[in-house]
């Protein structure tokens, strides 16, 4: 049978959630793959699950766990702790037909970086974030310089500074790829089958993924 679980990241406001249908028969080491798969998470941190009381993870056994062996009843919750900073509310919403596993049906809000070191740094994070105003006039003087471009100018000609153009670029991308209320479940479920191949490629992240964390 397939599991219905919704996913709520705890202390986070606006709400990120995710909603995924997984095989019965799925370990706590795979639920626990696929939960940094729906977050955008790379395993950079400790994990565990809290059941009913007891705590599955820091002692191992994962692997051998199955999720129909604790026989869920419908709206049951437990609990899925990463890191010491971030906790995911699980709920079974519902019990259906075996399909494809696993599918992610919808969702809401990019997962939060690992880097920030708490639920409040990442608020703070998305409350400060600001727009690179003055990459966006670079960009429109330089569209404006081509409009007024002379026959023979080279391209190096009309944009002048070429490395500030391709850092401006790179900033205005970075800003839009980080987006907090991007959301695309096409590519989450992308990365579900690459794991269902065995393919580890699934925890490859875009190159612009905290770029403002980079070093200048």
């Amino acid at each position: 049978m397939m599991y219905q679980f919704h996913f709520l990241l705890h202390d986070v406001e606006p709400a990120i959630w995710r909603r995924l249908r997984i095989c019965s028969d799925t370990t706590l080491a795979v639920l626990h793959i696929f939960l940094q798969i729906a977050f955008a998470w790379r395993g950079w941190s400790s994990h565990e699950f809290i059941i009913r009381g007891k705590r599955y993870g820091r002692d191992g056994f994962l692997e051998t766990i199955q999720l129909s062996k604790f026989y869920l009843r419908l709206k049951e919750r437990f609990e899925y702790q990463y890191g010491y900073e971030w906790r995911v509310q699980v709920r079974l919403e519902s019990i259906i037909k075996p399909i494809t596993s696993p599918v992610c049906v919808a969702g809401a809000r990019a997962g939060p970086s690992e880097r920030p070191v708490t639920p409040n740094g990442y608020a703070y994070q998305i409350e400060h974030r600001e727009c690179p105003w003055d990459e966006q006039q670079l960009m429109i003087e330089t569209i404006a310089k081509f409009v007024d471009a002379q026959p023979g100018q080279t391209v190096r000609d009309v944009i002048g500074d070429v490395e500030a153009f391709t850092d401006a670029v790179s900033r205005i991308r970075a800003y839009y790829h980080n987006d907090p209320a991007r959301f695309e479940r096409r590519t989450l479920n992308q990365r579900f089958r690459i794991l269902a191949n065995d393919d580890q490629s699934w925890r490859d992240y875009d190159e612009y993924d905290d770029y403002d964390s980079r070093d200048d």
